[in-house]
């Protein structure tokens, strides 16, 4: 989903002061009880990506040279007790990420092209254990 870049800092900082990363989730052969597993991967938006790079908001109509992906996280959620952990994707050219400009801008989602959309592995691991 779009975030805004004041968030995206945010999730970073709270990233930086937690320990290894697990998740949380509702254990689905025991309704009503919650997992937690070891973070293994994120599943990221392909749609989204192409946005970064190739429409990019901030990109004065030149497309990204590369995508940064940080590390994020937010507090849990009521009823859990693990933080979220995100991946924030923001694109960058010529070695400078592509970001608004004002701190106005900064803080509305809708005027960038940052995004934290990756959903977390385990749940949503893809069928095959490879």
């Amino acid at each position: 989903s779009d975030i805004s870049w004041n968030e995206a800092i945010a999730m970073r900082n709270k990233y930086k002061t937690l320990q290894p990363l697990k998740v949380e989730f509702d254990n689905p052969n025991n309704p009503g009880t919650k997992t937690i597993q070891t973070l293994e991967a994120f599943k990221i938006s392909a749609s989204q990506l192409l946005a970064i790079i190739n429409n990019n908001k901030n990109g004065g109509g030149y497309n990204a040279d590369n995508v940064v992906f940080y590390l994020g996280a937010k507090d849990p959620e009521p009823g859990y007790t693990i933080p979220s952990y995100n991946i924030i994707a923001v694109g960058m050219r010529n070695n400078a990420l592509m970001i608004p400009i004002t701190e106005a801008d900064k803080a509305d989602a809708t005027k960038s092209s940052v995004y934290d959309k990756a959903d977390p592995c385990p749940p949503f691991c893809p069928n095959n254990n490879q």
